[in-house]
């Protein structure tokens, strides 16, 4: 499951630490990687995700260090995104 990162116009930058995402004035850290191959040892091309989410696209992310998210694949369609709700269980 993907976490909704960014949103049209926030900004976003791709840093050593992680990626810095949301509006000017308040840019949330995202400490995740890319990295450069997957666990196979088969090549990675990050996606050029770097500056502002386009209108009607958002930037999904998870902390999950082998998941594919907008780190490989770029922006998303903000209408594909679906909600989903937490479920707890005892």
């Amino acid at each position: 499951m993907k976490q909704l990162a960014g949103v049209p116009f926030d900004l976003v930058s791709i840093e050593e630490y992680g990626i810095l995402c949301g509006p000017q004035n308040d840019l949330k850290l995202w400490p995740v990687h890319t990295r450069t191959r997957d666990r196979k040892g088969r090549n990675l091309s990050p996606a050029r995700i770097g500056g502002t989410v386009p209108e009607g696209m958002a930037l999904v992310l998870t902390l999950h260090p082998g998941s594919f998210d907008s780190r490989y694949f770029g922006f998303v369609p903000l209408a594909s995104l679906q909600k989903m709700e937490p479920v707890l269980t005892f």
